[in-house]
C-alpha cells in the first residue's frame, strides 16, 4: 500500500500498480477486505506489455467518496487532475480545480485546496474552499510563502483554525494577513512525492513519508533558528534518515555538484556560509588540506567506531595525526561490467588486464554475430581507465608516478591501435553482448540487473599482465568547516549519517562486512502486481 486514509475507524490503504482501493481493519489483527477496485483507464501508462495507473499524490476519504489527487507532470506528460469516487469504486467524478496540490478536511461538508498560481512557477500557493456537494469553489487567500517545487502538505485545525502548510522543508501557519509563521522543520524526507500530515491534536502533527511516520510540534514551535548549510552533495536516503533524527534542525544543500578549486578558495577566504562540506577523495590533496586546518578534529564513539571498522586505505584518507578529520562516507566501486556466461559459452578467455583487454578489442571481429559492447567505449574513455590504472598502479608500488616509462608508453600505443566499435541495437538486452553497459558497483543497481538475467559480474583490472588487479573506486569524505558558527549541530549530523549507513555501506567501506544482506525489495515486486 502506497497510501492511507481513515474515515472513523475504517482505515483504506490505495494499492499504486493494482488501482485499487483496500478497506482494512486493526482489530483483532490485520483484517483485509476486498478490493475495490477503480476506473483509472485514461490514467495509465503502458509499455506494451504492461498497463499500469499514473502514481496519484495524495489519496483521501471525506464524506463518502475517495479522492485522488494527480500531479501535472513536469515533462508535460499528464495534465494534473482531480478525482473522485464512491465508495463502491463506481461513481467517478472529474473535478475541476486548476494547479491543486494538495487537499485537506476543513470545515463541515467542505474541502481545504492548496493551488499553484501557474503551472511549475515558483511563487506563493492560492488556498480555496471546496464544497463537493455543489462543486463551487471559494478564493480564500494566498500563502506568504512560496510552493517549492517538491513537497505540498496541508492540514487544518478546527479548534484554532489554523491552516498549516509545506513550504519545501519548512511548514508554516497561514495568516490572512499574509504574515505567514515558520512552525516546524521537516527534513527533506517529507519532499517525497506521496507525502501527508494529518493533525493528531492542537499543536501536533503526524506526517507520512518514505522513511516511516515523524511527529512534528508546532505549539510552541520547537525551531533551531539558524539553518545547517551542507556544501556538495544532494539529499540521498542516507541524508533523510540522519535528518529525520535531528527534527529541530533545518538543513540545506547548496552547490550540489561541488569543484574542489572552488571549495579551496571558499576555506582559505573564511567563508562561513556553509558547515559541512562534501569531497571526493580523487578531487583533492586531502592530506594538504587537514595539515592547512581546513577541517576540524572529529571526536565522538560514533565516529571512532566507524573508523575503527573501516579499511585502512580507507581510514588513512582522513586521518591526520591519529585524528579523524575526514570522514569517509561513501565507496563506489567502478569496475568493468562482461557476460562471464557467454565467454564461456563462446570459448574465449576473459581479459583480466588492460594490455590484455586493448588486445581483445583489437582481435576482435567487427562484424561477428556476438556483439562486444552494449556501448562501445570512446578512446577518451580508454584513456581515461588506462590513466586511472597506472595511477592506482605506482600507489600500490610506492613509486612516483612518471608517464613516460616504457610500460605505460607500450599500453598507449596498444590504445592508439583499437578500432571504433559501432553501436550496435541490441533490443535492450545486453545479455548479446561480452561486455554489457553498467554504472559504478553499487551493489543494489548490480544485483538487480543480475536479477532480471543481465548476466552482469564485476571485472578489475591490473595495468600489465600477470599483475595483481586494481581495485578502482570513489570515495566521498564528509567534514566540518572551522568557519563553522554551528559546529555542535554539524557533529551531530555526521553521527546521525553514520547510524544511518545501511549494510550495502557496510559491505564495501568495512574489514569485516555482513556475512549476507537482505533484499525483501525483489520479493515485493514480484507481489505487487498480483490481486491478493
Amino acid at each position: 500500500m502506497a497510501f492511507l486514509t481513515a474515515k472513523g475507524e475504517q482505515l483504506y490503504g490505495y494499492h499504486p500498480v493494482q488501482g485499487a482501493v483496500y478497506p482494512f481493519s486493526l482489530r483483532d489483527g490485520l483484517q483485509m477486505g476486498a478490493a475495490i477496485p477503480l476506473d483509472l483507464f485514461d490514467m495509465s501508462v503502458s509499455d506494451g506489455v504492461m498497463t499500469l495507473p499514473y502514481q496519484p499524490h495524495q489519496f483521501l476519504v471525506f464524506e463518502e467518496r475517495f479522492y485522488l489527487l494527480f500531479h501535472q507532470d513536469a515533462e508535460g506528460g499528464m495534465d494534473g487532475r482531480l478525482l473522485s469516487f464512491d465508495l463502491l469504486g463506481l461513481d467517478r467524478k472529474d473535478i475541476n480545480i486548476p494547479l491543486v496540490r494538495q487537499l485537506a478536511p476543513y470545515q463541515e461538508g467542505q474541502l481545504l485546496c492548496l493551488a499553484e498560481k501557474e503551472a511549475g512557477i515558483v511563487g506563493p500557493g492560492q488556498l480555496h474552499v471546496f464544497l463537493p456537494k455543489d462543486g463551487s469553489l471559494t478564493a480564500l487567500g494566498r500563502t506568504g510563502q512560496q510552493l517549492k517545487a517538491f513537497g505540498a502538505g496541508l492540514a487544518y485545525d478546527p479548534d484554532s483554525q489554523d491552516v498549516y502548510y509545506q513550504s519545501g522543508s519548512q511548514l508554516f501557519v497561514w495568516h490572512a494577513e499574509g504574515k505567514d509563521s515558520l512552525v516546524a522543520h521537516l527534513g527533506s524526507e517529507f519532499m517525497l512525492p506521496g507525502s501527508g500530515m494529518v493533525l493528531i491534536r492542537p499543536g501536533l502533527l503526524a506526517f507520512g513519508h518514505g522513511l516511516g511516520i515523524s511527529i512534528r510540534q508546532t505549539k510552541p514551535p520547537q525551531l533551531d533558528t539558524r539553518e545547517l548549510v551542507i556544501r556538495g552533495g544532494y539529499p540521498d536516503r542516507q541524508h533523510e534518515l540522519a535528518a529525520s533524527l535531528m527534527p529541530d534542525a533545518h538543513i540545506r544543500f547548496i552547490e550540489t555538484t561541488y569543484q574542489s578549486t572552488a571549495l579551496q578558495k571558499a576555506l582559505i577566504l573564511g567563508d562561513d556560509s556553509f558547515d559541512i562540506y562534501q569531497l571526493g577523495a580523487q578531487d583533492i590533496n586531502t592530506k594538504s588540506l587537514m595539515e592547512k586546518g581546513y577541517a576540524l578534529p572529529l571526536q565522538g564513539e560514533v565516529i571512532s567506531r566507524h573508523m575503527a571498522r573501516l579499511h585502512p586505505v580507507l581510514c588513512d584518507m582522513g586521518t591526520l595525526n591519529g585524528k579523524t578529520m575526514l570522514l569517509p562516507v561513501d565507496l563506489r566501486l567502478m569496475p568493468l561490467y562482461i557476460n562471464q556466461g557467454l565467454f564461456e559459452e563462446l570459448g574465449l578467455r576473459i581479459p583480466r588486464s588492460l594490455e590484455e583487454l586493448l588486445a581483445f578489442i583489437t582481435d576482435y571481429p567487427q562484424d561477428a554475430e556476438v556483439p562486444l559492447f552494449e556501448e562501445p567505449p570512446t578512446q577518451d574513455e580508454l584513456l581515461n581507465l588506462a590513466s586511472t590504472l597506472w595511477y592506482a598502479r605506482s600507489k600500490r608500488m610506492g613509486v612516483p608516478l612518471r608517464f613516460d616509462e616504457p610500460a605505460f608508453l607500450s599500453v598507449l600505443e596498444a590504445l592508439g591501435a583499437t578500432p571504433n566499435f559501432p553501436q550496435r541495437d541490441l533490443l535492450q538486452d545486453s545479455r548479446a553482448a561480452l561486455f554489457p553497459y553498467g554504472n559504478e558497483l553499487n551493489f543494489s543497481y548490480w544485483s538487480s540487473y543480475r536479477a532480471f538475467s543481465r548476466q552482469m559480474e564485476p571485472l578489475f583490472l591490473s595495468f600489465l599482465a600477470d599483475e595483481e588487479p586494481l581495485v578502482i573506486g570513489t570515495l566521498t569524505l564528509l567534514a566540518i568547516s572551522p568557519h563553522s558558527h554551528q559546529q555542535l549541530t554539524a557533529l551531530r549530523y555526521l553521527e546521525n549519517k553514520l547510524l544511518s549507513m545501511d549494510d550495502l555501506h557496510c559491505a564495501s567501506m568495512y574489514l569485516q562486512a555482513p556475512k549476507g544482506i537482505k533484499n525483501p525489495g525483489f520479493d515485493q515486486l514480484i507481489k505487487a502486481g498480483k490481486p491478493t
